[in-house]
């Protein structure tokens, strides 16, 4: 009787050994590549309900675009760290005159702060800011005819990523009183299906398409022109004594009526 109950205490210590050892979704997400949906489909903690089965892979259900937030009913442990939800972002920024800026996060939300996660992970940091409370580490790049992902650091200058070139990171950062734990993924132009497929597969699934959001990068140009001095004008340059005669214009006296506005003029 005695040996009998020690066997079963020792099956029930491996068996919840063998359920630890099977929530590794966190540690996943370094790659920032389909490794993450295939730790979703062994994961025995995230409700099968929520999942989209596809081979090796599991997706997680995404109903809101471009940002849907999910929340576990049931958190659980990971690395140390109380997994609460997950999150996906994806849209199309399109700006007049550049390429599209198809933008990509996704990942899950633990109840730890922001230097806990940090901790939990042993990763080398390429930042760690602690004025808004975020790290990143593990940025890549890829080119659409470039099979390799590459390190990367970003220049002084940088605006956003070259044509065809595809960016991607890992992030900590503070969310609603908790802490988002994902990958960002950004093109400039569209990424071919290659890349989408070994970063994010779950996109080349069912009919869902990514929204585009339309900026208008042109919108403030009436309120600009408006301040332009007429043509013609002698310019003004900052902080220029104005003409003799000129009448005096006390620091925040309205102009006369009809004069045209030249608050933060320019030739």
């Amino acid at each position: 009787m005695k040996k009998t109950v020690l066997a079963l205490a020792a099956l029930g210590i491996a068996a919840g050994a063998a359920q630890a050892a099977d929530s590794q979704i966190l540690n996943s997400l370094l790659a920032c590549n389909a490794s993450y949906f295939k730790a979703i489909a062994k994961d025995k903690n995230i409700p099968e309900t929520l999942k989209i089965r596809s081979g090796d892979m599991a997706f997680l259900k995404v109903e809101k675009q471009p940002l849907d937030i999910v929340m576990f009913p049931k958190p659980f442990k990971d690395s140390g760290l109380t997994v609460t939800g997950y999150v996906f972002n994806d849209e199309i920024i399109r700006y007049p005159g550049v390429p599209d800026m198809h933008t990509h996060f996704w990942g899950l939300i633990v109840k730890e702060d922001w230097k806990k996660a940090i901790d939990a992970f042993k990763v080398d940091w390429e930042a760690v800011d602690t004025r808004h409370m975020s790290a990143h580490a593990n940025r890549m790049v890829r080119s659409n005819n470039e099979p390799v992902w590459k390190p990367y650091k970003r220049p002084d200058n940088y605006e956003y990523p070259e044509m065809d070139m595809t960016e991607r990171a890992f992030h900590i950062q503070p969310y609603n009183g908790q802490t988002m734990i994902f990958c960002a993924m950004q093109t400039a132009g569209a990424p071919e299906a290659a890349i989408i497929q070994e970063v994010r597969p779950d996109l080349l699934q069912g009919e869902n398409q990514v929204p585009i959001r339309e900026e208008e990068i042109q919108k403030d140009q009436p309120k600009a022109d408006a301040k332009k001095l007429p043509e013609g004008h002698p310019e003004i340059p900052a902080g220029a004594k104005l003409p003799e005669g000129h009448p005096e214009i006390p620091a925040g006296a309205k102009l006369p009526e009809g004069h045209p506005d030249i608050s933060g003029a320019k030739k």
